[in-house]
């Protein structure tokens, strides 16, 4: 088990998996998410970073990474591994 996985069980374990998870509030902010497999991306604003500032763990494995033609325009993006929730659930089994 990876340490990521093992502080996200501990959380849940500790009462706090009633709270929303970071993919939820996201969303519910109306801020652009896409993903990676199980990986959630979303732009770097104000409003996005302060709502991963309320999921520590998740915070703490976030990388940024840049989108577009560096020559022209380039978009920040932040990267979360496992953060997208509906991983799983959106894909077809088989």
């Amino acid at each position: 088990m990876t340490d990521y996985t093992a502080q996200t069980l501990q959380i849940q374990r500790e009462g706090r998996q009633n709270m929303k998870t970071l993919f939820e509030e996201l969303t519910e902010a109306g801020i652009e998410t896409d993903r990676h497999e199980s990986d959630l991306h979303f732009p770097v604003t104000e409003e996005s970073m302060a709502i991963l500032k309320r999921h520590p763990v998740q915070a703490e494995y976030a990388t940024e990474f840049a989108v577009g033609d560096p020559a022209t325009w380039i978009k920040a993006w932040m990267n979360v591994p496992f953060a997208y929730d509906p991983f799983g659930v959106d894909k077809p089994r088989g």
